[in-house]
Order: structure tokens, then sequence, then C-alpha cells
């Protein structure tokens, strides 16, 4: 640690960001615990049960199942960028 730093900033702050970043990579086991993609998935979920009450000609060919790939495509980004 930079001791400049140490000097300007009290020690138990130091001490406290030290545990939350050591308890926050402990918490991280893969992309799931990530709150982004808990977040992502839940909207993904609303997205495809709302899709579904739109009309039939929508279901499958038009706008219902763009949103349902494009909701998708962000958990799988998603998981993607955390394997990188």
């Amino acid at each position: 640690m930079n001791r400049h730093f140490a000097a300007i900033v009290p020690s138990f702050i130091i001490e406290r960001c030290t545990e939350a970043m050591n308890e926050s990579a402990k918490t991280v086991n893969g992309f799931e615990d990530l709150e982004v993609f808990k977040r992502a998935y839940k909207v993904s979920l609303e997205i495809h049960s709302l899709s579904l009450n739109f009309p039939k000609h929508e279901q499958f060919a038009g706008l219902a199942d763009q949103m349902r790939r494009a909701s998708k495509g962000i958990c799988a980004n998603i998981a993607e960028g955390y394997g990188k």
C-alpha cells in the first residue's frame, strides 16, 4: 500500500475496504452470482411472459420473437464476458 495514502486515510477505513473486497471476491463463484446477471435474467423472464400476450401473428415471426431473443442475448453476453 502506498505510504502517502495510508498517512491520509484512517486505518479503520482501509481495513473496512479490504474486508469488503475480500468478501466480494469470495462470494462470486460464477456469472450467476453477479447482480447484473440476476437482474438481466429476471427482466428476460418478464419480457418472455409479457410477450406471450402479443397477438398470434407477432408470436413467432414478429416483434415478440425478436424481444425474447434479445432479452436472452443480454444474459448470454454477460455470461460470455465473465468467462473472458
